[in-house]
């Protein structure tokens, strides 16, 4: 069993700032904007903080939700990477790349599982 809430995740907007969701463990946190925003070194108008918190939510949300499916992905990449290398005789920089992703995933406190 993973330590976090089970993906995917999705998000509510309750009127006043975002609250990220799991079915089985329902609220799960919250992402709301301050009321001073700096984006591209510029102070952000009051109502367009709801939007950098939306665009800030949809982020995470995405993220976390394809971890799962791109480590797989990249892992069998690998595997293929590897047998090329195997006969060539050589290491590729994409292996290389690929590796270096797999290692860092594998510092994450957590890994989502895949469902």
């Amino acid at each position: 069993m993973t330590k976090h809430s089970p993906l995917p995740w999705t998000k509510q907007h309750n009127g006043h700032y975002y609250e990220f969701w799991c079915e089985r463990d329902n609220q799960i946190g919250d992402v709301c904007a301050s009321k001073s925003i700096y984006h591209d070194g510029k102070l952000v108008p009051a109502e367009k903080c709801n939007e950098i918190a939306a665009a800030n939510v949809d982020l995470i949300i995405h993220s976390v939700n394809l971890l799962p499916e791109a480590l797989a992905a990249l892992t069998n990449a690998l595997n293929f990477i590897e047998n090329t290398e195997g006969e060539l005789g050589i290491k590729l920089s994409s292996g290389d790349a690929v590796r270096a992703v797999l290692v860092k995933a594998e510092q994450l406190p957590y890994v989502p599982e895949q469902h």
